[in-house]
């Protein structure tokens, strides 16, 4: 660093800086030019300095101020050290990839503002005083391109969308207002934070091939559910999620008839608890690592009841929950509605720190829809009858903490009442009597990847 003099030297005659001396500026004074910028100057040095294209010249100009012009004289008579033409010549252009906006707010100043000043004391014209404050401060505009519909988490902008007590639009005009984000920053922000306020980004799937089925239950019989192909856990220990079901492996609870499979929630004393369901399991008659997985669910809608299409993996390889990983094909919570969840859950990545990764779609949920994962050694894919509404990558970072799923799952199917989700607005015990709570399945069927 440059002490200032105690005498000001006039300085060669002002001209525009090249790409060479703008770097030189840089790397020497970093951000003093900023402060420069901020320096109050009166009209009549302004009004000297512009007429003569020369750096100004005052009794009061401060020790910073005349340090930050000595530097920037320095630089200038770079231009003559042997071999600064070459580099220039060599140097690569500078290209404005970036859409200028006046408007936008770059450390306290607008960027109208911070090129007018560019113009008045630094000799440049408008084009390039724009193309400087744009190099300044990147992140404040955007690519000269038409803005996107969708982020790159795949959530589409809807701003009439609402976001707590917030319209989405009020919220990104506060960002781009007071944090002096451009337009794509605040919306991108704003979806960030309210994710479930807006719809994914639906991608046409496939229909799977036929030849690669593996595994099926199409229901085509009567009576409890195949043997050969379900089997059943039981008790009533919350299941992790202090859950108010007893899980039985009871016709009641779960039977095959008309086509499709029913699971039933019911109200009733069994086992300590006031309540009864089923939870069916492909655990050791149908395990598999990758493929694809789809269930033709209809749901059941009662306050309390959590029906979920999902699965586990078999040999827990890295450890207990959360450590082996989860896959939830299917979420749906009786007191939110048409709102259905595919999730992943691992150890990084899992509710029990609110860190899982997952989304939410809208869906009839009086009516039939096939629910599937796409899961293979890169990702897994969640698909909504037939288009993807989510993915979830597998990281180059992180291990088996990241990504565990490089094991064999198996399949669950089941309705738990209440607990820490279900629960969460308590439970219509009316809506569980009689009938109960019915989740019916068409098929399930299991795909090997192409």
């Amino acid at each position: 660093r440059i002490e200032p003099t105690a005498s000001y030297a006039p300085a060669p005659r002002a001209r525009h800086l090249t790409t060479l001396e703008k770097a030189l500026c840089a790397s020497l004074y970093g951000g003093e030019v900023r402060a420069l910028a901020h320096a109050h100057i009166g009209p009549r040095e302004r009004a000297r300095a512009k007429q003569r294209r020369r750096p100004m010249r005052s009794s009061s100009v401060s020790a910073r101020r005349r340090s930050v012009a000595l530097l920037l004289v320095l630089s200038l008579a770079c231009s003559s050290i042997p071999g600064a033409a070459a580099i220039r010549a060599n140097a690569p252009r500078e290209e404005a990839a970036a859409q200028w906006n006046p408007d936008v707010v770059c450390d306290g100043h607008s960027a109208a503002s911070r090129a007018r000043w560019c113009v008045e004391h630094l000799g440049l014209s408008l084009a390039d005083a724009q193309a400087r404050v744009m190099r300044e401060f990147p992140s404040r505009f955007i690519p000269a391109r038409p803005s996107a519909s969708f982020t790159s988490d795949g959530l589409k902008w809807d701003p009439a969308a609402m976001c707590g007590e917030h319209s989405a639009a009020s919220r990104a005009k506060w960002c781009e207002e007071h944090l002096g984000l451009s337009c794509d920053e605040a919306r991108r922000r704003v979806m960030r934070e309210f994710p479930h306020a807006f719809p994914p980004e639906l991608i046409a799937v496939a229909a799977a091939d036929p030849s690669t089925l593996m595994w099926s239950d199409e229901f085509n019989y009567s009576g409890p559910p195949d043997p050969h192909k379900w089997g059943y856990d039981i008790g009533g220990h919350g299941w992790g999620n202090g859950e108010l079901q007893y899980y039985t492996d009871r016709a009641d609870n779960a039977w095959v008839a008309g086509g499709t499979l029913h699971i039933k929630a019911a109200r009733e004393a069994f086992g300590g608890k006031r309540f009864t369901s089923a939870r069916l399991v492909t655990r050791g008659r149908f395990d598999f690592r990758y493929g694809r997985v789809e269930v033709r669910v209809k749901l059941p809608v009662g306050r309390g009841a959590w029906a979920a299409a999902w699965m586990l993996p078999t040999d827990k390889s890295y450890g207990e929950w959360p450590r082996s990983g989860e896959i939830d094909i299917m979420e749906h919570v009786g007191h939110d509605r048409g709102k259905v969840h595919g999730t992943v859950h691992t150890e990084r990545f899992n509710h029990g720190k609110g860190t899982q990764v997952g989304r939410a779609i809208a869906v009839d949920a009086g009516k039939w829809h096939t629910y599937a994962v796409e899961w293979s050694a890169e990702g897994v894919s969640f698909i909504l009858d037939g288009q993807q509404y989510h993915r979830f990558q597998k990281r180059k970072e992180g291990g088996w903490a990241v990504w565990p799923f490089d094991q064999p799952f198996h399949i669950i199917l089941n309705i738990a009442v209440g607990g820490s989700w279900g629960g969460q607005q308590g439970v219509d015990e009316e809506a569980f009597a009689g009938e109960g709570q019915v989740m019916e399945v068409a098929w399930v069927r299991a795909y090997r990847l192409v």
